[in-house]
């Protein structure tokens, strides 16, 4: 029995090892075979090189060529054993990678995996707006019109002095003012385009205000015996020159705006202006109080327009306007000289020249009050005009002082032309 039962169980063990084969057999051969082993069947790859292949055609005329060219290197992968049966599966995987071309590498598929804890971009920041061509100046009208008042005065009194005119004939000191006036405005034309707009209004009102006040200091240090031609050309020409240096030491100080030198223009106009009314109320003795009296309103008042221009709003347009009210104040008085005139004494002049004065500063004053809110009327406005003008007019009605640029026109036909305006502007 034992030896039965021995012989039963390794029947049995036989028996379970044999399903235990066939079992274990049975899912291998049931299993897909692994295309990219090496021993897989040479028929299965080609199938899957196919595939692939035909997968690669699809992406390729979607336009995806990176993908396209990936699968085709794969399928070439797979077709390696250079068969006979596979050549024109290699063939037709070579023309998917020309198509595809050299650059499909680096052509983007889909976009970068985001970290999902980061924090989003903020909006990005407006690039700074840049203010327009047209408003942005330099300083070539500045430039040219102050060369020219600079030059005429300078010119005038060389020019007198060169025909030694200490009393007589006006011709000498005429012919500079013009000579000097083109030379020097000529210069300051083409030397403006380095500088702004407000640096060439700054160096040419501090070097004719100065070319001013040395030039009447000059006729009250040389005595009251008598001032020659030369005395005075001696003393603008040494005025000018200091008051180039002090516009340009200022310059690199502060940055002035064209408002604030116009405020320093207007100071120091209404300044002379007032120096001689002012006189003439006084009656001084000898000549030489009334070119005091110029040296000292015409500096004065262009250091008091230089300390009162950081807190005055004032652009060119509104001081011109403030001009325009004190010269009216100051001329009023004189509608009624003809009937306080007597050629027996002076006191008929004398009083119109304090009415002058006193109607001179008024004048100023009312001007400030009629002109506030006008200094938001800039260059932008300015830059409306029209054509470049002795007298301009922005649309919105403001007037402004500029230059009569001298431009060429040429018409169809005829020969070209030198024009100046005198006045344009826009309505």
């Amino acid at each position: 029995m034992k030896h039965a039962r021995v012989a039963g169980a390794r029947r049995w063990t036989g028996a379970l090892a044999a399903l235990a084969a066939v079992g274990a057999a049975v899912p291998a051969v049931a299993q897909p075979l692994d295309p990219y082993q090496a021993d897989a069947p040479p028929p299965l790859e080609r199938g899957v090189a196919a595939a692939l292949l035909a997968r690669a055609e699809l992406l390729l005329d979607g336009g995806d060529l990176r993908n396209a060219q990936q699968l085709a290197r794969e399928a070439l992968a797979l077709l390696a054993s250079g068969n006979a049966a596979e050549q024109p599966l290699v063939l037709r995987a070579r023309a998917i990678l020309a198509r595809a071309g050299p650059g499909a590498d680096m052509v983007p598929i889909d976009p970068p995996p985001t970290d999902p804890g980061a924090v989003p971009p903020g909006p990005a920041e407006p690039p700074p707006i840049a203010a327009p061509a047209s408003v942005v100046r330099d300083g070539r009208r500045a430039a040219l019109g102050y060369g020219a008042a600079l030059g005429a005065t300078l010119g005038g009194v060389l020019g007198a002095a060169a025909a030694n005119e200490d009393s007589g004939s006006a011709g000498g000191a005429v012919a500079g003012m013009v000579v000097g006036a083109g030379a020097v405005g000529g210069l300051g034309y083409l030397v403006g385009p380095r500088l702004t707009d407000p640096q060439a209004r700054l160096l040419g009102s501090a070097g004719v205000w100065g070319t001013v006040t040395l030039a009447a200091m000059a006729d009250v240090v040389t005595g009251v015996d008598g001032t020659s031609a030369s005395d005075v050309a001696w003393g603008a020409t040494l005025g000018g020159a200091a008051g180039l240096g002090l516009g340009y030491a200022l310059h690199r100080r502060r940055a002035y705006t064209a408002g604030d030198v116009a405020l320093m223009d207007a100071f120091a106009g209404i300044g002379t202006l007032g120096g001689l009314t002012l006189g003439l109320a006084l009656a001084p003795v000898e000549g030489e109080g009334y070119s005091l009296n110029v040296a000292i309103g015409a500096a004065g008042g262009w250091l008091i327009g230089m300390a009162a221009a950081p807190s005055v709003e004032a652009s060119p347009a509104r001081v011109l306007r403030i001009g325009a009210h004190a010269l009216t104040g100051a001329a009023a008085p004189w509608i009624l000289y003809p009937l306080l005139a007597d050629s027996g004494s002076d006191d008929d002049e004398q009083a119109i020249g304090l009415l002058s004065t006193i109607g001179l500063v008024a004048g100023a004053y009312v001007g400030f009050r009629r002109t506030r809110g006008l200094h938001g009327e800039g260059v932008a406005a300015a830059a409306t005009a029209g054509p470049s003008a002795l007298l301009e007019r922005s649309p919105d009605g403001g007037w402004r002082l500029g230059a009569a640029l001298p431009r060429v026109e040429r018409d169809r036909g005829a020969a070209p032309r030198t024009m100046l305006t005198l006045a344009a502007g826009g309505f």
